[in-house]
């Protein structure tokens, strides 16, 4: 073996390896030239505050939808709650009370249900929209002229 001839066929490797390291470094550097390039066509890089502004104007159209649509619920929950109310003050005791209608109780309080909750004789409280009526009982019937 021929020691030039040796050296010769390393210093070529050398070259070769030399090469493509350069080769493979104007690649890379293209690359990142090409990506760079991408990232400054970017709009938001492009015109910053634009992009702010359409963001901003998007988020004002979300709080006012948010708004409009918390508004539309309290609307109906409001009208629910009136509407309860109103049922249960037609269910009240007072507003029975306010038609024409009277309680009748035992002296021990007890609310008088039927006829033969009673005795003949026995005194009942009356009470009515305004004030309330002590009575005696006279007779007890469970059908009679009175029905409603």
């Amino acid at each position: 073996l021929n020691p030039l001839r040796v050296l010769d066929q390393k210093r070529q490797r050398v070259d070769d390896w030399q090469l493509r390291l350069l080769q493979a470094q104007k690649q890379h550097q293209s690359q990142r030239v090409h990506r760079l390039a991408a990232l400054q066509q970017r709009p938001v890089l492009m015109a910053p505050q634009r992009m702010l502004l359409q963001r901003r104007q998007y988020l004002e159209h979300c709080l006012s939808s948010m708004i409009r649509m918390q508004t539309q619920s309290l609307t109906l929950k409001r009208s629910a709650f009136a509407n309860y109310v109103s049922q249960l003050d037609t269910l009240s005791p007072l507003a029975v009370l306010a038609r024409g209608y009277a309680v009748a109780q035992r002296r021990t309080g007890q609310v008088v249900r039927r006829w033969d909750d009673v005795a003949c004789g026995e005194s009942l409280l009356l009470i009515l929209q305004q004030g309330y009526l002590t009575c005696k009982v006279e007779k007890g019937e469970e059908h009679g002229k009175y029905d409603l």
